[in-house]
């Protein structure tokens, strides 16, 4: 099957012969399975990162999380927020068996379940 001679060209050379509606591209084009489909790999790669603050830099940012790992759990406000937090609950692993979850409501309710299908199901417990 003969290539077609825009798919075997690797460099987008820009429009000798200008239109309206013509759109200029410089670039390298990236192969693809349909004639019909152009895809241009720009130019823009050599550009300059963006500047970050310096509180935003990985070392900074590697000291907060470390300093926040450091501490074991996490603030009830931070999860259920300061109101009511209806509708809101955490979820954890049960320790003594870690095939099941742990569904924490704001009000302090603790029920004992499975996923399932993305879904919780409390399981019976055993009294």
């Amino acid at each position: 099957m003969p290539r077609s001679p825009a798919r075997s060209s690797p460099k987008v050379s820009p429009l000798k012969d200008t239109r309206a509606g013509d759109i200029r591209v410089s670039g390298t084009r990236i192969p693809t399975l349909n004639d019909d489909l152009v895809l241009v790999r720009l130019n823009a790669a050599n550009a300059a990162p963006a500047a970050l603050d310096p509180t935003e830099r990985a070392d900074a940012m590697v000291l907060k999380a470390g300093k926040a790992l450091n501490k074991p759990g996490i603030r009830r406000e931070s999860v259920f927020g300061s109101g009511s937090g209806r509708g809101i609950s955490a979820y954890s692993v049960y320790p003594q068996d870690p095939t099941l979850v742990v569904r924490e409501s704001a009000d302090g309710l603790k029920t004992l379940g499975r996923l399932v299908g993305g879904r919780f199901r409390a399981v019976p417990t055993k009294r």
